[in-house]
């Protein structure tokens, strides 16, 4: 279940650039886990790093220990750091590129790995130029510190120049070479981009304890790295960099419609109202309550996975969804198909 606002932006000034940030999100990915996500400018990115064992269809990703057979892999896996299972609650798991790119798609509905290009719309927003973001090795001055977690609780010493004042949280989670070996935890954080660089290889970032700025460059596709994901659906944005104020109620078709196993419903309110969302079935009969409280100002996104209050999943057919909020009403139809 998710539910994700896009309002209340907290406004920061670099000289005389502007940029926002959102900090009141999360997503739900197949598995259950449940991340944090912040809006920087026009795009919501998850604050975590993802943990999912299961692509959207339910097929499992392979969990791949061996050293020797994570080398000869063509095919999707993750590790987890050390194969040690308790690193996962910190730092995620680490993904070849294999897994990125595959079509059962590894993240959450309604969400997608980052392409170089997006990447470069997050840099460029907390104050990197065009042409400096579309160099490769270094790039830039502070904007790694403004996405890397504060302190050296995580990141080694002297962990230089962050801030995290994008509340993006990048956290060293290190990564797993093409020959199944670890790196050092604590010193460097690597993302996947869902980019190729050729047949060999893709575009990544990197962001280290001793640095600053953000690298970008192409590895191997077979390497393990942490992976962020990015809403399909961009931010509105006004003309001073806060996000958009809806100036009317409105509930929109669910999508995707048809679905299984998830679709996605979004609404927005001009003033704050108490919200409730309802499911009913074609009899009247009432099945699941997704909203029901008072809601600020904004735009909202929230799942439905198909299963009634005590978690069952409903049958086949059509369903109703219907908002209100005050004296306004408004009804869909949503098709849910096994």
């Amino acid at each position: 279940m998710k539910s994700i606002v896009v309002s209340a932006c907290l406004l920061f000034t670099l000289g005389s650039f502007w940029y926002s940030v959102s900090l009141a999100g999360t997503v739900t990915d197949i598995d259950g886990n449940v991340y944090q996500t912040v809006t920087i400018g026009g795009q919501e990115w998850m604050a975590e790093n993802l943990k999912v064992t299961r692509y959207r269809n339910g097929d499992t990703i392979p969990n791949v220990t061996d050293s020797v057979t994570w080398e000869g892999l063509n095919s999707g896996a993750y590790g987890e750091y050390d194969n040690d299972s308790s690193n996962v609650a910190t730092y995620g798991r680490l993904y070849n590129w294999f897994a990125v790119n595959d079509s059962r798609n590894i993240a959450p509905a309604g969400w997608h790995v980052p392409t170089d290009a997006e990447w470069k719309q997050l840099e460029m927003c907390l104050g990197m130029s065009q042409a400096e973001a579309d160099k490769t090795g270094l790039r830039g001055n502070d904007e790694g510190g403004k996405l890397k977690e504060a302190g050296t609780t995580h990141w080694n010493t002297p962990n230089t120049g962050a801030t995290n004042e994008s509340s993006f949280s990048v956290l060293p989670g290190s990564l797993r070479t093409i020959y199944g070996n670890f790196g050092t935890i604590g010193f460097y954080a690597f993302f996947w981009s869902s980019t190729e660089y050729d047949i060999g290889g893709a575009w990544y970032r990197s962001l280290g304890f001793s640095y600053s700025a953000v690298y970008r460059l192409y590895f191997d596709k077979r390497d393990g790295f942490s992976v962020r994901c990015v809403n399909d659906i961009p931010v509105g944005i006004d003309e001073h960099g806060g996000a958009e104020h809806p100036n009317a109620f409105r509930l929109a078709q669910n999508y995707p419609n048809p679905f299984n196993p998830v679709t996605i419903i979004e609404y927005s309110i001009p003033t704050r109202s108490s919200v409730t969302i309802e499911i009913f079935n074609v009899l009247g009969q009432k099945v699941r309550t997704l909203v029901n409280e008072s809601k600020s100002v904004g735009s909202y996104r929230i799942e439905w996975n198909g299963s009634d209050e005590t978690g069952k999943s409903v049958s086949t057919g059509v369903y109703l969804y219907r908002f209100q909020a005050g004296d306004i009403v408004q009804t869909k139809k949503i098709l849910l198909i096994k």
